[in-house]
């Protein structure tokens, strides 16, 4: 250890009167916005060590050419206020509103399916037994949807997720939660057990009448055809909702089944 540190001094004393300002994986004097000072400071200090500037700027030198960094970066942090919501901006927002390009663009959208994925996959280990745990799963699947989409999960004795499937796209504001969908996914897959969701990507997680009819019509085919829907998960910009929390009366009652505000 002592000797890297000699030897970067020695380094740091060449590149100084050279005038160069990358000079060693150790120590570096930091010029914050140059992609490559922002990479040896990840690899030398860690990802917490860059400000979310830094780490915009880093993810577009990747994309943009070196002389539109800078003017990207600005223009991103100025219109979407963060690269946390930029990452849920859409693509074609963030090409004609903040000038990135299109390989930017995808990137950043890249970011958010990423973490989505990896939500999905360790929820993907948790059992949906409890109201808690279901909420939870469907939020991570929703994460970054710019329209409505209606969900149908599959669990087995112990709501263990056996088959995750989106049964219909809508628009922005609305989506058709068709029964005959829902009934058709089960049979084929041969569960007894479905838990449905759909998203409100731009307004509340609160359900609308139209949301608490839909759910009645697909409970009462799903039953028809012996099947218990376990619940209806609703996600919005403020979280998420069970729908057999505060409308308990739609549902049949099912066992070992926990809903978190009562623990019953």
């Amino acid at each position: 250890m002592l000797y890297a540190e000699q030897t970067c001094d020695s380094v740091r004393t060449q590149a100084l009167n050279s005038g160069k300002t990358r000079i060693c994986p150790y120590r570096t004097i930091y010029r914050m916005k140059d992609p490559l000072n922002l990479k040896d400071k990840l690899f030398q200090d860690g990802y917490d060590s860059l400000n979310d500037d830094e780490k915009l700027r880093l993810l577009l030198s990747h994309s943009e050419t070196s002389k539109n960094i800078d003017a990207v970066a600005e223009q991103i942090e100025e219109i979407c206020g963060s690269m946390a919501a930029a990452t849920q901006a859409d693509v074609h927002f963030l090409m004609n509103e903040c000038g990135a390009n299109i390989h930017s663009a995808v990137l950043l959208e890249l970011v958010l399916q990423l973490k989505r994925r990896c939500e999905i996959n360790e929820a993907d280990k948790t059992r949906l037994n409890t109201s808690a745990n279901a909420k939870r799963f469907f939020q991570g699947f929703m994460k970054g949807r710019s329209r409505e989409i209606f969900v149908g999960v599959l669990v087995g004795k112990t709501y263990k997720i056996k088959c995750c499937e989106i049964l219909n796209y809508g628009s922005a504001g609305d989506v058709n939660a068709s029964a005959k969908n829902a009934v058709e996914f089960a049979l084929k897959n041969r569960a007894k057990s479905i838990f449905i969701s759909h998203c409100h990507p731009n307004a509340g997680c609160a359900p609308s009448d139209e949301d608490r009819a839909a759910t009645r019509r697909i409970q009462k085919a799903l039953s028809s055809a012996g099947i218990v829907l376990i619940d209806h998960i609703i996600t919005g910009v403020d979280g998420a909702v069970s729908l057999r929390e505060i409308d308990g009366d739609i549902f049949k009652s099912v066992e070992s089944y926990t809903l978190s505000f009562s623990g019953s």
